[in-house]
Formats: structure tokens, C-alpha cells, sequence
């Protein structure tokens, strides 16, 4: 198989999942038992199995956890209200629906007492209340 050398070693154990999923898809194309599938088989195993869907999904769900990563905590946050917002909470898990499946975000949430919580994050990925990443809309 192939070393996935391109990638920075800072990054590239982000994505191992992803390549695991992507050696495993590889082996079942090269396995005996795929040889003798008719080309049609053989595209329709790989598109409507779990594996090509995932295969997708994985590394967008790598990229959103290593955004997660690479946030900077801020002393403060002034939302659109004017408000300034002090206590941070790490980690707050959001669900996001995508073309590919379900994919989790986490990120730094600002609050105040009186204000609504406030993600700079999801202004970033152009998120809104919904669980619906733009393209499912």
C-alpha cells in the first residue's frame, strides 16, 4: 500500500481512519472473490455499500475535528448584541447533517449571564440553528 507521506506528521494522524477505510475499501476490490464480479456488480457493491459513503465521510469528519483543534480560546467575545461574553466552555458538541452522513463539530462556546451562548465557529462555517450543513438545503 501506498505511504501517505504528503501529509505533515502533525496532520497526518488526524486522517488514519480515513486512510484505514479507504485500505479497507481496496482490499475488497482486489480480493478473489470481487475478480469475479461483472463490472456493474462490482460499482454497485462499492456505491451503495456503507464503505463508499464513508470513505467521504470520514475525512470531512477529520477536517472538522482538527478545525476543532486548531481554535484559539479568546478572553472574550462581543456578540452582535454588544454584549461581552467571558466564560468560555470547550468543546461544544454540535450534530451537522452532510451529504456524505452525520458529521460532529465541536467548538468553543461564549456565554454571559442574560445572553444567549455564542459560537464564533458556526458564523465561520456559515451555521445556523439548523443541523444542516448549506449544500442538503
Amino acid at each position: 500500500m501506498q505511504a501517505y507521506t504528503d501529509l505533515p506528521n502533525d496532520k497526518s494522524c488526524y486522517f488514519e481512519a480515513a486512510f484505514n477505510q479507504f485500505n479497507d475499501i481496496v482490499k475488497n476490490l482486489i480480493a478473489e472473490t470481487s475478480l469475479k464480479k461483472s463490472h456493474g456488480d462490482t460499482e454497485q457493491s462499492l456505491s451503495l455499500s456503507l464503505e463508499g459513503t464513508e470513505l467521504l465521510r470520514r475525512p470531512l469528519q477529520v477536517h472538522f475535528d482538527w478545525r476543532s483543534d486548531q481554535e484559539l480560546p479568546q478572553a472574550y467575545i462581543e456578540g452582535g448584541d454588544g454584549q461581552t461574553r467571558t466564560h468560555r466552555r470547550k468543546q461544544v458538541k454540535s450534530e451537522l447533517s452532510s451529504v456524505f452522513g452525520e458529521i460532529t463539530y465541536h467548538r468553543m462556546s461564549y456565554s454571559t449571564p442574560g445572553a444567549e451562548g455564542f459560537c464564533p465557529k458556526d458564523g465561520v462555517l456559515n451555521l445556523g440553528t439548523r443541523k444542516y450543513m448549506e449544500r442538503l438545503n
